[in-house]
């Protein structure tokens, strides 16, 4: 993804360097780029449950 995006992996290393805690946690940098993968599955699968309340008097 770092080879197929430059731009993506601009936003990668600027974040590793303003954030001492997301660079010493592999775990957190791991989920950045999951999260932007198109592994990531979003909202798939999801459904809205909405109750709806209408006035009966």
């Amino acid at each position: 993804m770092m080879a197929d995006s430059p731009e993506l992996r601009k936003q990668f290393e600027e974040k590793l360097a303003a954030d001492p805690q997301f660079a010493a946690d592999r775990n957190a940098r791991l989920q950045w780029w999951y999260h932007r993968s198109k592994y990531d599955p979003g909202d798939t699968g999801r459904y809205p449950i909405v109750r709806v309340w209408e006035k009966t008097w």
